[in-house]
């Protein structure tokens, strides 16, 4: 695949560049609870996000989640931030794909609130 993942036995977090990497990270993970997450490098709060989403704790209160990480100041992302209307770092977006064809948008959190996200992604898996 052409993008980049990091394991390192925690929350696998792919590295998203342009649209068609993002279309495929998409549907490799349909069986996921699939997270954009738009963040930057010298954004304090996203790498404490990051951080987050990369410890072990994180993997086993969520072992079902997956994270596309989408750098806003990567020119192949442009039209990415555009589309998801990003106007505040960092930035996550629960997604599904509905029918392999359309894009679902199920909740989103602006800004770091890791309570929230804990909370949108067991309401995610205990109805699916």
């Amino acid at each position: 695949m052409r993008f980049q993942d990091i394991k390192r036995n925690v929350i696998i977090m792919f590295y998203i560049e342009g649209i068609e990497n993002l279309n495929d990270f998409i549907i490799e993970n349909t069986n996921k609870t699939i997270v954009l997450y738009f963040g930057a490098d010298w954004c304090q709060p996203c790498s404490k996000l990051k951080t987050k989403f990369m410890n072990n704790e994180t993997k086993i209160e969520m072992p079902n989640l997956v994270v596309g990480y989408i750098n806003i100041d990567n020119e192949l992302n442009t039209d990415i931030v555009e589309n998801y209307n990003i106007k505040m770092l960092p930035t996550s977006i629960f997604i599904e794909l509905i029918d392999d064809i359309e894009i679902n948008i199920i909740d989103r959190i602006d800004g770091h609130d890791w309570t929230k996200m804990v909370m949108i992604y067991n309401k995610i898996n205990i109805e699916n």
